[in-house]
């Protein structure tokens, strides 16, 4: 008889363990922090970029500087051309 308890007394605490486990991944996946989308970039745009980056003026360094870098980061962080 105690033989049978004990036996139904750990699987009752198994799963009393497994519940608070999987309570616990819950809470863990909820309170995740998430990435942020990346969102495409349409043709439209990847198109003003080259355009500008084409017929940038000397005299205008900063701009120029900052096209160049922005596809510079589109290039290497892979971001779809749609």
């Amino acid at each position: 008889m105690q033989t049978k308890f004990d036996l139904v007394f750990n699987q009752l605490q198994e799963k009393i363990d497994q519940e608070h486990l999987i309570k616990k991944q819950r809470l863990e996946r909820k309170n995740r922090k998430l990435q942020p989308i990346r969102q495409p970039i349409t043709k439209e745009i990847y198109a003003i970029l080259i355009s500008e980056s084409e017929v940038i003026l000397y005299e205008s360094k900063f701009c120029g500087t900052r096209l160049r870098l922005a596809l510079v980061l589109l290039l290497v962080t892979g971001i779809r051309i749609i």
